[in-house]
């Protein structure tokens, strides 16, 4: 979910609560899966099945046929929300499907901000889509439509699929800590974070996580962003990724490895369940039993 945003809020429309919405936008490559997402703070709303497409838009309503008799019925209308918009500000919270309890998107917009927004009709755009999460309670993050009644449908850049220009995208130095998560530029992209969240599965939660299988074998598991055009169907462009045992934390062995044309190979055992939400869980298992103590890491660089 890390590409998914909220980009406009109609929260004080011409007409009445009828005509409020929200707007959300996927600025990622890859297709997200809104099933079981859930506005928990500001409004109630769960999202029915669906999937939502690199550059897609999708609304949630106040009202179906108010918003419909306004913008049209060619607009991606997710469902009608219960409860209102608050006209003085509120805090807005988008959860991830239960039984996970994790934040997706957490802030508080005020109606001081524009008030050219509360009243006559125009509403609240996101300015910019990299901008951190923890910038949005700012009111320089944010406008007043160009036009009353809002432009749900309008445009947002797309965030580059490649190292060099996703760096630049979010003004990021390959090494750099952004959201304070303590994970580097370099790790988020790889593993399909966003790092200007710092926040449930964008956070340290998503690192890799080690165990032992069944059998008593080192296993490392993690997530790995869905990319159609890669080995796998999974990894970021212009990375590799290799998982490396050691016995006393000096010397490193390769396990497996995969880049972006090839699968994992090696001497372990690769096993990748099906995409959730934009990401492959994958598992590597170390094919030879070790006794003592042992050692797992999942490495990843940059290949351009």
């Amino acid at each position: 979910m890390r590409y998914l945003r909220i980009t406009e809020i109609m929260y004080e429309p011409n007409g009445g609560t009828v005509y409020e919405f929200i707007e959300l936008k996927n600025t990622g490559p890859a297709t997200l899966d809104l099933t079981g997402v859930r506005f928990t703070d500001g409004i109630s709303f769960l999202f029915p099945s669906m999937l939502l497409g690199p550059g897609e838009e999708v609304v949630v309503v106040g009202d179906l046929v108010a918003f419909e008799s306004r913008y049209g019925t060619g607009l991606n209308v997710a469902g009608v929300f219960g409860g209102n918009l608050n006209n003085g500000g509120e805090e807005v919270v988008l959860t991830l499907p239960e039984p996970f309890d994790a934040a997706i998107l957490r802030f508080e917009y005020r109606e001081s901000w524009y008030p050219s927004s509360a009243g006559p009709g125009f509403s609240l755009e996101l300015r910019d889509p990299s901008v951190p999460a923890r910038d949005w309670n700012r009111p320089e993050s944010w406008q007043a439509s160009s036009t009353i009644d809002g432009s749900p449908g309008g445009a947002i850049d797309l965030i580059p699929d490649d190292f060099p220009g996703w760096l630049a995208f979010y003004s990021l130095g390959p090494l750099e800590d952004a959201d304070d998560d303590g994970l580097v530029a370099l790790v988020e992209y790889s593993l399909g974070l966003d790092p200007t969240l710092n926040i449930g599965a964008n956070g340290p939660a998503s690192l890799p996580v080690a165990s032992r299988s069944p059998a008593g074998r080192l296993a490392i598991s993690f997530h790995l962003p869905v990319n159609g055009a890669a080995a796998d169907g999974c990894g970021a462009n212009e990375i590799v990724y290799t998982v490396e045992s050691s016995d006393d934390l000096l010397d490193w062995i390769p396990l497996m490895e995969k880049t972006e044309t090839t699968s994992f190979t090696g001497t372990g055992t690769a096993v990748l369940d099906p995409p959730f939400n934009g990401r492959v869980p994958v598992t590597i298992t170390d094919d030879q039993n070790h006794p003592g103590h042992r050692f797992i890491r999942l490495r990843m660089s940059w290949l351009p």
